[in-house]
C-alpha cells in the first residue's frame, strides 16, 4: 500500500509559503520535529515523518500563526476584501482551498469551511472569518499529508491516480512544494494522462529555481556529511562567513550539475572549474589555488565536514567514496573504535599514513583498515578546510597517492597517483552510475 506521507519541514514550509504567495508567516521558532533515522537515508521518509505529540504541536501553533499573518495580507492576497461579501468568501475559498488541498474541494469541504468562516463576528468579522478558514484549511489532513485515494475498484490490486495526485507527486518530488496553477489546470483539463504530457510538465518544473533548491538537498542528504559551526575547527580562520560560502557553493555545483545545459556524471566528479560563491573563490585563489581540483570530491564543504576538527580524515574522506558513491555496504565502526585510536603510541602531529600503520598493524583494526586508509589517502593533498597542502603537520611533505584495494568492481581497483585520477576512474565505472541512479530512485519514491 502508499503511506500517508506528511509532509517534511521543508515540504511544509514551501507549501505555506506557495499557496499564499509567499505571504503567510510561520513562527519564528517553527521546528517539525522527526522520529529517528530515515532508512533511506532521505528525510522525506514516512517514518522519519510520523506524527507524536512534539510534531502535533509545532503544527498547531503554524495553524495559528499562519492565519493572522496572512489575513494582514488580505488586499494583496484578495482584492475583493475592500468590500468583502459572500462572493469575496467563495472566491477565497476556492482559490486558497484548491492550492491547500491540491485539488478542487469537495461539496462537504466548502461547507466546512463556510462554517469555520461564520465563527468570525463584530466588526473584525471577515478578516477572522478568513482566518478560522486558513486555520481550518492547515489543520486538515489534506494540507499536512500527501493523500492518493486513487480512482477504480478499491478490491483491484492497482489503483489508478487521479490528475491532481499525480500532479502533486511530481510537484514534491520537484519542488519539494504544492502544485503551482497551471500544474492543477493540467490535472483538472486531462493533460497528465500521457507520459508525453507528464514530460512535459516535469521539464517544466526542473526549469524553474524551486527545482535547484530540491536536487541540492538531494546531494547535500545523499552524500550526508555534516559541515561544522564556526568555532568547531581549531583554525580560527574557518568563520561563520567561509562556512556559509562553502555550503553555498556546494548547493550551486549540485544543482549546477544535475540541471545545468549539456551536464554529465564525469563533469560532476572531474570538474575543474573556479567556483561561483565570490568569497569562496577568493579564498581558494589564496590558498593554493585551483590545482587537482576534481568536481564533487574536492568541494571545500565536503572536505570540511568529512575532516576532524584539527586534521583531514582519510577513513571518513574513503568510506564516503565506498559508501556513498560506489554504494558499498560498508560496515559500522565497532563501539571502542575511538578508543583505540586514541591508545595508538605515535608521535604528535604523525602523518596520516604512519597512523594508518599502527591502525593495520592492530588485529582490530586491521580487517576493515587496509580497505580504508589506502584509498583516504588520495586525499591528503587537501587540509582540514580544503586548502591546497604540500606538507603533513610534522613538515613531512605530502604523499597524496592511494590505492582503491579491493573494490565492488574491478575497474575500480589499482592505484591512483591523485584525487583527479581517482575522480576520472570513478566517472567511468558503471557501479558508480548505478548508484547515484539508486540513491535518486531512493530519493524520488
Amino acid at each position: 500500500t502508499v503511506p500517508m506521507r506528511r509532509l517534511s519541514e521543508v515540504q511544509y514550509r514551501n507549501a505555506v509559503r506557495d499557496v499564499f504567495k509567499g505571504q503567510g508567516t510561520l513562527p519564528a521558532d517553527f521546528k517539525i520535529p522527526t522520529l529517528g533515522s530515515p532508512i533511506s537515508g532521505f528525510s522525506t521518509d514516512t517514518d522519519y515523518n510520523a506524527v507524536d505529540l512534539g510534531v502535533a504541536r509545532e503544527l498547531n501553533d503554524a495553524a495559528i500563526t499562519v492565519p493572522l499573518s496572512v489575513v494582514d495580507k488580505l488586499p494583496t492576497l484578495l482584492p475583493c476584501a475592500s468590500a468583502p461579501n459572500d462572493a469575496c468568501t467563495q472566491t477565497f475559498i476556492d482559490t486558497y482551498g484548491r492550492r491547500a488541498f491540491r485539488r478542487p474541494l469537495q461539496d462537504a469541504e466548502k461547507a466546512t469551511l463556510w462554517k469555520a468562516f461564520k465563527l468570525g463576528t463584530g466588526a473584525d468579522a471577515f478578516k477572522d472569518g478568513i482566518a478560522a478558514v486558513v486555520a481550518t484549511m492547515m489543520n486538515s489532513p489534506e494540507f499536512t499529508y500527501q493523500t492518493e485515494a486513487g480512482t477504480g475498484s478499491p478490491g483491484g490490486s492497482v489503483i489508478a491516480l487521479t490528475g491532481f495526485e499525480l500532479a502533486s507527486r511530481l510537484s514534491f518530488l520537484l519542488w519539494d512544494s504544492i502544485p503551482d496553477d497551471d500544474l492543477l489546470d493540467a490535472a483538472a483539463g486531462g493533460k497528465l494522462r500521457s507520459a508525453q504530457d507528464i514530460r512535459a510538465q516535469a521539464e517544466r518544473l526542473l526549469g524553474d529555481s524551486k527545482a535547484r533548491a530540491t536536487i541540492a538537498r538531494f546531494v547535500n542528504e545523499w552524500t550526508h556529511f555534516k559541515l561544522p559551526a564556526a568555532g568547531q575547527r581549531d583554525d580560527k580562520s574557518y568563520t561563520a562567513e567561509l562556512a556559509s560560502a562553502m555550503q553555498a557553493e556546494f548547493d550551486q555545483f549540485a544543482s549546477d550539475s544535475f540541471l545545468g545545459e549539456g551536464q554529465t556524471l564525469k563533469a560532476f566528479l572531474t570538474s575543474e572549474a573556479p567556483y561561483k560563491n565570490t568569497t569562496l573563490d577568493a579564498y581558494v585563489k589564496a590558498n593554493g589555488g585551483y590545482a587537482s581540483r576534481s568536481g564533487l570530491l574536492t568541494q571545500p564543504a565536503l572536505l570540511t565536514g568529512l575532516a576532524s576538527s584539527g586534521d583531514t580524515s582519510p577513513i571518513r574522506r574513503s568510506v564516503f567514496i565506498r559508501s556513498k558513491v560506489t554504494c558499498e555496504a560498508f560496515p559500522s565502526p565497532p563501539n571502542d573504535a575511538l578508543a583505540v585510536e586514541s591508545g595508538l603510541k605515535l608521535p604528535v602531529n604523525a602523518p596520516q599514513r604512519q597512523r594508518s600503520m599502527a591502525r593495520i598493524a592492530d588485529n582490530r583494526c586491521a580487517s576493515c583498515h587496509r580497505l580504508i586508509d589506502p584509498l583516504g589517502f588520495g586525499f591528503e593533498g587537501f587540509d582540514e578546510l580544503g586548502r591546497l597542502r604540500q606538507q603533513n603537520k610534522d613538515g613531512s611533505p605530502i604523499d597524496a597517492s592511494g590505492d582503491f584495494v579491493d573494490p565492488t568492481s574491478k575497474e575500480l581497483e589499482g592505484a591512483f597517483s591523485s584525487v583527479q585520477e581517482l575522480g576520472a576512474r570513478l566517472a567511468d565505472s558503471p557501479v558508480v552510475h548505478e548508484c547515484l541512479s539508486r540513491q535518486l530512485f531512493r530519493f524520488s519514491y
